[in-house]
């Protein structure tokens, strides 16, 4: 029991470090990557500083989607509490859309806490109304508004996203499974720029050896 609290508790933690440091890199990136870029030929600082801003705007995305998905999550669960009588509704609600944001666990343990307080305020009948909600509020997340969001911002396919959260949760914990989908999405426009370099039919071709 407590070895689960104290997982959930470092993905909480783990969850707001990585949102501060994304929202400190996207507005100091710029600042720091130009001491970066005066190092660089002109093409070249031209070719990252395109990927740079793509790249800032995919982690971006990604963690505004994100928050975007917990607090319809809060929200779903708030409404049917508030709709059962349910006491602490709003609490609940926002308890829920936090532990939302934590990978793997969070989503259960938010579910778990609000069906709980239903059974205990509320009688049978809510909780089973609880545990309904959650199940198909579950499925619509992760089949629907998930794989909308990363395919706008991150461009990862549904199969490329969970082998990203697999990887990274057997690697780095909750904290992996936290930073590997908006990674993925980095090291996939950096090799489509890559890819982009190599097959331009404008760059400079080696001159053929003479004999």
């Amino acid at each position: 029991m407590f070895g689960a609290a104290g997982r959930f508790v470092n993905g909480v933690v783990a969850t707001l470090t990585v949102l501060f440091l994304t929202l400190f890199l996207m507005f100091e990136l710029p600042a720091m990557s130009r001491g970066l870029l005066s190092l660089l030929t002109e093409d070249d600082a031209a070719r990252v500083r395109l990927v740079a801003a793509d790249v800032n705007r995919s982690i971006g995305g990604y963690v505004l989607g994100n928050l975007a998905i917990s607090v319809i999550a809060g929200a779903t669960v708030g409404i049917s509490l508030w709709i059962l009588g349910v006491p602490y509704a709003a609490a609940l609600a926002v308890f829920m859309g936090v532990c939302d944001l934590v990978p793997l666990v969070g989503a259960t343990v938010g579910a778990l806490a609000a069906i709980g307080v239903a059974f205990a305020a509320q009688g049978v009948t809510a909780g089973i109304v609880m545990i309904v909600v959650n199940v198909v509020y579950q499925q619509f997340e992760n089949h629907i508004l998930q794989p909308i969001v990363y395919r706008k911002t991150v461009q990862l396919s549904a199969f490329l996203v969970l082998v990203a959260v697999l990887v990274g949760g057997e690697l780095m914990g909750v904290l992996g499974a936290l930073v590997a989908i908006p990674i993925a999405g980095s090291i996939q426009l950096v090799v489509r720029e890559i890819r982009a370099g190599v097959a331009d039919p404008a760059a400079p071709q080696p001159e053929p050896e003479p004999g």
